[in-house]
């Protein structure tokens, strides 16, 4: 019987699955994002007409690419697990590295929300001076963490790997928003006009890696009651 409700089923069901989640995302994204901005910036209830050109801005739409490429990658394992398919230590990098670049983007959030809440916009001549801090230090978060999750994966069934990752990166949000929250509202006491940047970006990676965690708890339990239906 299993084996005939799995070839019942769709042919790749991590694309077809994955295609769903990733479409829920999108929405719950599209939908989170003007009332985010304007909690951050809440100068922007004043203007009358919301500026929607934000979505079209290049960093927006290329941002929200990363997310929704993350979110299928991080869906692909629990996918194959809950449909019985063989999950391989080779099938796991693409989640591993996914996995990785988040965690390295809650650190660098926390480490630029620490910065901006002591120091001032006016001390910084030019940005463009910490182009190391920029590149170089996201990078080397990225590649560690990925470091990290590889090692795990060699000790660890692809079931127990996820389900710590998805711990770390929940755990880890948790503590980024602890940091991006207080620093943002220093910032944003300040009258300058970059001033909460920084710390905005804390909080957008603090809520997208939370969101990113829930993925494939959520997908667990819609497809638990999707065969509950069927059957």
């Amino acid at each position: 019987m299993a084996d005939k409700a799995t070839h019942e089923g769709p042919r790749y069901p991590w694309l077809h699955w994955g295609a769903i989640m990733t479409g829920l995302y999108l929405v719950l994204l599209l939908t989170m994002t003007m009332p985010f901005l304007m909690a951050a910036f809440p100068q922007l209830r004043q203007i009358e007409r919301m500026p929607w050109e934000f979505f079209l801005n290049v960093p927006f739409p290329l941002f929200l690419g990363v997310v929704l490429i993350s979110q299928f990658l991080l869906i692909r394992v629990p996918v194959r697990l809950q449909v019985g398919r063989p999950v391989s230590r080779s099938g796991l990098w693409l989640p591993i590295l996914a996995t990785g670049f988040w965690m390295g983007c809650l650190l660098m959030g926390g480490i630029l929300s620490g910065m901006e809440c002591f120091m001032t916009w006016d001390a910084v001549e030019d940005p463009g001076d910490y182009w190391l801090l920029w590149t170089g230090l996201p990078l080397l978060l990225w590649v560690v963490w990925a470091v990290v999750f590889w090692r795990w994966s060699g000790r660890m069934d692809p079931r127990s790997l996820m389900e710590r990752q998805q711990k770390w990166m929940l755990r880890g949000s948790v503590l980024e928003l602890l940091v991006a929250v207080p620093t943002h509202i220093v910032a944003r006491g300040r009258a300058e006009c970059c001033a909460g940047l920084l710390t905005f970006f804390g909080l957008t990676m603090g809520v997208t890696v939370m969101l990113l965690a829930f993925g494939p708890a959520v997908f667990v339990l819609f497809y638990a009651r999707w065969k509950r239906l069927r059957g």
